[in-house]
Formats: C-alpha cells, structure tokens, sequence
C-alpha cells in the first residue's frame, strides 16, 4: 500500500468540490497549502489533520473507537489538538 498516494487522495476527499486555494483559505492558511499536501510537497502533522476534521464537522474520535475497536478511557478526554494526546493514540494502535 502506498501511503503517499493514500494520504493524498484522504486530503482530496476532505477538501471536496473547493478549490485548493479556498479549502487552504478555509483552514486558515494564506499560503496554498493544500496544493503542498495533495502533491506530496508536504504533509499536515496529525495534530493538524484532526483539526481539520473538526473544522470539517467530521469527529475524529468515532472514526478513532471505530479503527480501535474500542473505546480508551483516555479518548473521552482527549485534546487531539495536543502532540501528547496523539502519542497517546499510537501507543493505542501499537498495544
């Protein structure tokens, strides 16, 4: 499975029918960076990418208990804005 391309094509997903210049507007970047991150140039922390989900009214925690299987005691709380809390979240996956 390639990763890259995978990671792309989720970013396209999200952005939708905008624009690349307006979906980056829309986060509130005045470069293009959505441009950078569909091509491959660059990639959103994971910090960043589940902040645009909540911009997006999508809850990264469903689709977190979803992938798990289970609900940690720790996501109830969680701040998935936080570095911290990410980690806490690979430490999930890989137990």
């Amino acid at each position: 499975m390639n990763f890259e391309i995978l990671s792309s094509q989720w970013l396209r997903a999200l952005r939708g029918r905008r624009s690349r210049p307006g979906f980056s507007r829309f986060l509130g970047y005045q470069s293009n960076i959505a441009q950078h991150w569909e091509t491959g140039r660059s990639w959103p922390t994971a910090t960043t990418f589940f902040r645009i989900c909540r911009s997006l009214r999508l809850p990264p925690e469903q689709r977190i208990r979803r992938f798990l299987q289970r609900t940690p005691r720790w996501l109830e709380t969680a701040d998935l804005s936080d570095p911290l809390e990410v980690k806490r979240l690979d430490e999930s996956v890989e137990s």
